[in-house]
């Protein structure tokens, strides 16, 4: 009997020790999210700066050459900075849309990869991180550039920075 009490105190006092070290290690990780999501006074200025480029667009009428360029200056800007911050670009079509994507060939440059078809209602969606679409894959989204979108989201990440922005084709 006597054995059976001490063997309750101790399993006691293992889970208790659990429960505690459980609940210092949430802590501890509550704690590193909260400083990531304290910015300095430059680092939320130029957090504004890099989102007002995308949220100018928010309900707005634009062409396709708009997107090509929203894309290509997020990539350019990723290159010059070495930074890899992604955006989603995701773009829901009326009507069929076909495009081709070119895969990089060392030695022969940009070599067509295969032709892909987004049938209406459904979206295109493009990871724009420099692996995905300046590095090893080209989109040719030349066929876009006279068909007429609207913004209706962007959409933002633990920092508040723009990560998703959509847009749907117009009549």
């Amino acid at each position: 009997m006597e054995n059976a009490s001490k063997a309750l105190i101790m399993a006691g006092s293992i889970l208790t020790a659990i429960i505690i070290i459980g609940f210092l290690t949430k802590t501890k990780m509550a704690a590193k999210l909260f400083q990531k999501v304290y910015l300095s006074e430059e680092e939320q200025a130029q957090l504004v700066e890099y989102n007002e480029q995308y949220t100018k667009y928010l309900g707005e009428y634009v062409y396709g050459t708009e997107i090509v360029t929203i894309i290509n200056k997020h990539n350019d800007k990723n290159y010059v900075n070495n930074t890899d911050y992604n955006l989603e670009v995701n773009i829901k079509f009326k009507t069929d849309y076909t495009y081709r994507t070119q895969k990089y060939v060392v030695g022969s440059g940009y070599v067509d990869d295969l032709s892909q078809n987004i049938p209406a209602g459904e979206s295109l969606i493009l990871n724009t991180t420099n692996a995905d679409v300046q590095k090893s894959h080209s989109i040719n989204l030349g066929s876009i550039r006279n068909r007429a979108f609207k913004c209706t989201s962007i959409e933002y990440d633990i920092l508040g920075r723009v990560n998703k922005i959509k847009f749907e084709e117009i009549d």
